[in-house]
């Protein structure tokens, strides 16, 4: 090969990527590869040589293999040429390339020796790597389209194989290019950033010195609960370094750099930060001497952030108004004024803004704020939050600042350093005493907790109360209660200063500046300063629990709602009325915005109960409307519009007079009536019919109310499904008592869904718990060493307690696999003990100690031996005689936590100080270690699941000791729970967000999905019957729950696409995108099958016998037979680089599949649609149908086979499918028999009727339509959706239409005769991807939560269902029976 001609070949390639690339980026993998090819060889062959010797000469200098089909058709493409003026190189490889597509794309035998001597040639001039890396480096989509191109041409051409891992070695190396270049420029932005640190640090010591507040008793240092504002900058220390470095970055945003986002959890310091740090800092040169007169506009969002930032920023002008926000920015910065902008607390953004078009709006207008500098500051936990609204999305996405828990040092600043500025001496010691009480032992450095400054604050504020003199003393301090306490003291002594009236009007004013935010999490919000009582306002001011402004007040700080336990049993206790108090603010929001539309008005059910908790007129609670938390000040651009405490008392007043207006007006019919009857007189039949009428009358006013309440009810259930399940179902039984509404029938099927089942009783619950195997009996035992045994089924307490040691806290328990004998563990001598269940007797006090578990199958124990010396030992003990059977050492370890594998082959044990380790049971050979590990459990397939001292779970094999997966994030994790591995390969352990949700993660590495909610308190434990149908949770500060699992869930590894009931048996068969696909059992529940398929999965389909298909988004049909085994493959068109998703569908026989892919590309290289049928016998075509070359969204088969139809989209401008068509073919010859226009937009999904005659599509437009089965004549419209219609199904019996959206997780179901909706499906937590009828009273439906759903529509099923899990828990609760429940 000569390296000249080579290196001019290359450069061909290099000119053709950079100047004609962009033109070829919709060429198809063929055009590329005809393109590459005549890239490389025009520079080297030119024109001129016009004979084939001299073309073979070229090619050999750049791996030519003489004269050959290439050479050939170099010749024949310069004969054109002759006669002519010779054409530029660019026009000499167009022709070179327009002659070799055809024939590399052919299958004949020139075509396949072109593709041999093509893939030589490319492969001497390393063209893949030339054409990649020649791509510019922000020209992603253009290498994207080469890369597709050269691994479609190397899997589809054995010669060419070579180019899909050139492809991947010249991605990795740009990959790794690319990260070095980022580290670089990381590392020196981190130099520059520091340098800007220095740099105003710098100017913060070049102030003048700080000279002591004159000394008053009337001036406090610390601001207690409330954040420190701009005026307290002198007493605000021990920021220095973040607030220099948010001057820094503010220096870059002057620049042009992005907005900046500061985070931390609450209690971080974020707003005491921004407002006596920052601004101050900027006030005092920090940003320069110009910046010191540039105005503030520090605000919080608010219930119309919009509204306020526009307000503000027209303040700033001399007259007040302002033609615009971006206008006046600009000409304020032209005049020396730049404004700086603080949005504080950010995340009421989220808590009191609540439509969603003004969030995005707002945060547009901060976005697009420049060329003001913009700072906000936002709480971690609403950082999810943030990142949904797409401005947000890219400020953190230019990286953002988190505020950081203090260091020792400068937390003695914070209390040494405001003292001396206000001329206040801290008594020796005091310091190192805060220091002590604030930080948590145990925890890495004894950091303190995140969250507790506003703690330390209030306990310096109450200590400065306490002060002698001029002294901050120790004795002050200790009289606070503590920083853990000091908060809770003092709200406790105002309360009890009042008299019971004033205690109730506390009490009343605290309720109304909290609010239920969407995770059911109290949170603070401004209410009206009106409100409140002003005595019980001026001592909560004065103690600093409450800040006021002219016209608003609010909590200081959320930490008073954890800290005072008399608030937070408040909040729990009124939890449902600030929830109804919500909603009725929001329907007044709604009829206000509505234009006052009087169908909004309260009615019924819904007024009485706004009357009865607002005390409003003509209910029992006086005159005086609710306390309305949220009401902003009143600026002047809202000088004469009502504030949200006039709109609501406008509502219920408009509401009350409503109902009076109705009331007279029955009242005057009634009368009418009454007059007409005596006018009468004259016929007893006459009067009678009167009577007749005033009865039926009366009867539908009454049936009307029954019908109000039921709504109201149901609506209250779906409001706690997933919070609190028990209520939940208690709401949905008695909205169905009430009146079989379509809300109450929702209600009731969505009820069913949910898992909770019970109680144990009202009493507290313990730290160990166990589940006997039939599921039948529950053991809980507690902190003095008694065991309860519960009936599982009743709820109800069993035979006496077992006492296994008086005044010992009970370790582990656990059921032997028969169910006979129960082993207790306790912390003394002989402390494992084994127990005779039935007989409530004990059997045997065995010499070991700590956690015990039995082998699978057998009557043997496990625990750690006592009875030896030196080295640690397990034994195996059973339970009939008492006799040790095995043995085995554990070195230095001590069983904190024990897991034996379900085959009884090994033993893992977790040593809370010393890490875990797992052992071989029959050899006694340590096979693995894992440090710093807590909890452990063993999967099947030899996997060991850890909880380590970080509170990250973990998988590993322990065949090796690889790690598998880490399942939680580090950063999320919680505390070292208990780990429970169920029957069907799940992992249950508590959330890592809420450690009142037990989570579920299929192993060995699947995603965290829904669990278990319905307790409250601290869990300790979690136990799960062998049959893995009953978890039990049990903690110290609650009463035991009891949840029944996989009733109507079936829980899936990954995100669900498609779930099909399978029609020759009771099983459903799922699978995700990702290709996991698994048969379950959904009598049995067990999964028959899982399989990792690695298909890129799009559809699903089981035909009538049984065979499964399943198709991907890359054009293929994978076809298995009944039990899930693979039988082949069928290849749908062409794989193209769009990725062209195949859609499925099985004839009513099961002998055809119509399948849909992508065909030929058109002209402009996008591919065209292509829908083909294949035999079923031999899985070989049977023929093409035409569609025209457009997408096909649906096919849907005639009952009895004959015919088959397809929802075209027909593709408009842009290549954007614009309209549909229903096309029909006859199977047996493929003739085109009809096409009709369907819909307006674009069709999703179809479905035809059971008898074949209709077909109902769903799509863009939101709507329901119905058509003949042709898709001819008007279609009947119905059901307004609030989003794109992505899954239609239709009932066998043809009654009820299924419908789900893209935008929630509602599945909604319509009566297909009329139209009406009769029921909303609520359970899914994501999005439905598909739903499949089994039988008219069995939906199953898929969702991306990782669940497939099995849905009984049979409401006295569903009432059943329901009143069985409900009847024994309300009797364990103390509550009387439902009285819906038959």
């Amino acid at each position: 090969m000569d390296d000249h001609a080579a290196e001019r070949a290359r450069q061909g390639l290099r000119a053709w990527v950079r100047d004609a690339g962009r033109q070829a980026q919709r060429a198809g993998p063929y055009a590329v590869l005809a393109l590459v090819t005549a890239s490389a060889i025009a520079p080297v062959a030119a024109v001129a040589l016009q004979l084939p010797a001299a073309f073979a000469a070229a090619l050999g200098q750049i791996g030519g293999i003489g004269v050959g089909v290439l050479t050939d058709t170099l010749t024949r493409t310069a004969r054109r040429f002759q006669g002519r003026p010779a054409p530029s190189e660019e026009r000499w490889r167009a022709a070179i390339a327009a002659e070799l597509e055809p024939l590399l794309a052919s299958d004949g035998e020139n075509g396949r020796a072109l593709r041999a001597e093509v893939a030589r040639l490319l492969r001497t001039v390393d063209a893949v790597e030339t054409t990649l890396t020649a791509v510019a480096a922000d020209d992603v989509r253009w290498r994207d389209d080469l890369v597709t191109a050269f691994t479609v041409l190397g899997t589809d051409i054995g010669e060419l194989r070579w180019m899909v891992a050139d492809s991947r070695r010249v991605l990795d190396q740009v990959q790794d290019r690319l990260a070095v270049q980022s580290v670089e420029l990381h590392a020196r932005l981190d130099g520059i950033r520091r340098q800007l640190i220095a740099y105003a640090q710098l100017r913060s010591s070049g102030a003048a010195p700080e000279q002591p507040v004159p000394a008053a008793d009337a001036v406090c240092p610390y601001p207690g609960l409330s954040s420190f504002q701009p005026e307290d900058a002198p007493f605000f220390h021990g920021r220095d370094r973040e607030t220099a470095m948010l001057l820094g970055r503010l220096a870059e945003q002057r620049v042009g750099g992005p907005p900046l986002v500061v985070t931390g959890v609450s209690g971080a310091g974020k707003s005491s930060l921004l407002r006596a740090g920052l601004l101050p800092a900027i006030a005092a040169g920090g940003l320069g001497a110009e910046a010191t007169a540039w105005p503030w506009v520090l605000m919080t969002p608010g219930e119309h952030p919009l509204t306020e930032l526009s307000v503000r920023i027209a303040a700033l002008t001399a007259t007040g108004t302002s033609a615009g926000r971006r206008d006046t920015i600009r000409r304020l910065t032209a005049e020396g004024q730049r404004p700086v902008i603080v949005v504080d607390q950010f995340e009421e953004l989220f808590t009191r803004c609540a439509d969603p078009a003004e969030r995005i709006s707002f945060a547009d207008a901060l976005a697009g704020a420049a060329p003001a500098l913009v700072v906000i500051g936002v709480r971690a936990d609403f950082y999810a939050a943030c990142t949904e609204l797409p401005p947000l999305a890219r400020m953190l996405a230019a990286g953002l600042t988190v505020v950081e828990p203090l260091g020792d040092e400068e937390l003695r600043r914070v209390v040494t350093e405001p003292a001396a500025r206000a001329g206040l001496a801290v008594e020796p010691g005091l310091t190192e005493l805060l220091l002590r009480d604030l930080t948590a032992p145990g925890t890495p450095g004894h950091r303190y907790e995140p969250g507790t400054l506003p703690l330390l604050a209030h306990a310096l504020h109450a200590t400065w109360v306490r002060r002698e003199g001029l002294r901050l003393t120790v004795a002050g301090y200790r009289a606070t209660g503590g920083i853990h306490h000091a908060v809770a003291e003092t709200a406790e002594n105002i309360y009890l200063s009042l008299d019971p009236g004033g205690r109730e009007r506390l009490r009343t004013a605290m309720l109304g500046l909290v609010t239920i935010a969407a995770g059911g999490t109290p949170v603070r919000r401004r209410g009206p300063r009106g409100s409140i009582d002003p005595e019980v306002l001026r001592l909560l001011v004065s103690a600093r629990l409450l800040t006021a402004g002219d016209d608003t007040v609010e909590i200081s700080h959320e930490a008073l709602l954890t800290s005072w336990p008399r608030l937070a049993d408040w909040l729990a206790t009124a939890r449902e009325d600030l929830l109804l108090r919500q909603r009725l603010g929001d329907a007044a929001d709604d009829w206000h915005a509505s234009g006052r539309d009087p169908d909004l008005l309260l009615r019924g059910a819904r007024l009485a109960a706004a009357r009865e908790l607002t005390g409003a007129p003509g209910s029992a609670g006086g005159t005086a409307p609710p306390p309305v938390a949220g009401a902003a000040p009143v600026t002047p651009a809202d000088a004469g519009t009502p504030g949200p405490a006039d709109v609501y008392r406008d509502y219920l007043e408009a509401s009350t007079a409503a109902a009076g207006v109705a009331e007279r007006a029955r009242r005057r019919r009634t009368h009418r009536l009454r007059v007409l009857a005596s006018a009468l007189g004259v016929a007893l039949l006459l009067a009678v019919a009167g009577v007749v009428v005033a009865v039926d009358q009366g009867g539908d006013a009454q049936q009307r109310r029954r019908e109000a309440v039921s709504r109201q009810l149901a609506m209250e259930t779906l409001t706690t499904l997933g919070s609190d399940d028990l209520t939940a179902m208690r709401r949905a039984v008695a909205a169905w008592a009430e009146a079989p509404t379509a809300e109450a029938r929702g209600a009731l099927l969505s009820a069913q869904m949910t898992s909770a089942s019970g109680s144990l009783g009202t009493g507290f619950g313990g730290p160990a718990a166990a589940v006997s195997p039939d599921g039948s009996l529950i053991a809980v035992g507690h902190v003095d060493g008694h065991v309860e045994l519960w009936n599982t089924a009743t709820l109800t307490r069993t035979g006496p307690d077992l006492v296994a040691a008086t005044g010992q806290v009970v370790l582990s328990l656990s059921f032997s696999p028969d169910g006979r004998h129960l082993a207790i563990s306790v912390p003394v001598e002989n402390g494992v003990q084994i127990w005779d269940v039935p007989a409530g007797t004990l059997r045997h006090r065995l010499p070991a100690l700590g956690a015990a578990a039995w082998l699978p199958g057998t009557g043997t124990l496990v625990a750690m031996r006592t009875d030896v010396t030196g080295d640690h030992q397990m034994g195996g003990w059973t339970a009939e005689t008492g006799a040790r059977t095995l043995s085995f050492g554990i070195g230095d370890l001590v069983p904190f936590d024990l897991a034996v594998s379900p085959d009884g082959a090994y033993a893992a044990v977790a040593d809370n100080r010393r890490g875990a380790a797992v052992w071989r049971i029959r050899d006694g050979v340590r096979l693995m270690t894992v440090p710093d590990t807590v909890r452990v459990a063993l999967a099947p397939g030899g996997v060991l699941v850890t909880n380590g001292t970080d509170g990250v779970i973990r998988t590993w094999r322990v065949d090796g000791g690889a790690q598998i997966a880490t399942l939680t994030d580090p950063a999320r994790s919680r505390a070292p729970d208990p780990l429970v591995i169920t029957p069907t390969n799940r992992l249950l352990t508590f959330g890592t967000e809420q450690r009142a949700h037990l989570n579920s993660w299929p192993l060995p590495d699947g995603l965290e999905n829904r669990g278990f909610v319905g307790f409250t308190g601290a869990p300790n434990t979690a136990a799960i019957s062998a049959d893995g149908r009953v978890v039990v949770v049990s903690g110290t500060e609650a009463p035991t729950a009891v949840f029944r699992r996989g009733d109507n869930w079936i829980f899936h590894p990954r995100p669900v696409v498609d779930a099909v009931p399978d029609p020759t048996g009771p099983r459903v068969a799922a699978v995700s995108r990702d290709g996991t696909f698994t048969i379950t059992n959904i009598e049995t529940h067990a999964t028959v099958r899982r399989e990792e398929t690695g298909l890129p999965a799009h559809d699903l389909r089981i035909a009538r016998d049984g065979t499964i298909a399943i198709s991907t988004s890359d054009g293929r049909v994978q076809v298995r037979a009944p039990d899930g085994t693979v039988r082949g493959e069928v290849k749908v068109g062409g794989a193209d680089r769009f990725g062209t998703p195949v859609e499925i569908e099985f004839s009513p026989d099961g002998s055809v599949l119509a399948a849909t892919g992508s065909g030929p590309p058109d002209e402009d290289g996008f591919p065209t649609g292509l829908t083909m049928l294949v035999d079923m016998r031999t899985l070989q075509p049977r023929g093409t149908l035409d569609t025209g070359g457009d997408s096909v969204s649906d096919l849907l088969f005639s009952p009895d086979g004959s015919t088959v139809s397809a929802i075209v989209n027909v593709t408009g401008e842009l290549d954007r499918p614009t309209a549909a068509q229903l096309v029909t073919w006859r199977v047996a010859n493929l003739l085109r028999l009809s096409a009709h226009p369907v819909g307006t937009r674009q069709i999703v999904d179809a479905d035809r009727s059971p008898d074949g005659r209709q077909v109902a599509v769903g799509g863009v437009d939101r709507h329901i339509q119905i058509y003949a089965a042709d898709g001819s004549g008007p279609p009947r419209t119905f059901g307004t959706h609030p989003g794109m219609i992505i899954a239609v199904a239709w009932s066998p019996d043809g009654r009820t239409l299924a419908t789900a959206t893209d935008v929630d997780n509602t599945i909604r179901l319509w009566d297909a005769a009329t139209g009406t909706l009769t029921a909303q499906l609520t359970g899914h937590v994501n999005l439905v991807a598909a739903i499949t009828f089994r039988t008219p009273e069995l939906l199953v439906t898929a969702s991306a939560d990782n669940t497939a759903g099995l849905w009984d529509l049979d409401p006295a099923a569903a009432l059943d269902s329901v009143c069985r899990v409900l009847v024994p828990a309300e009797a364990a609760a103390g509550r009387e029976r439902p009285a819906g429940c038959p």
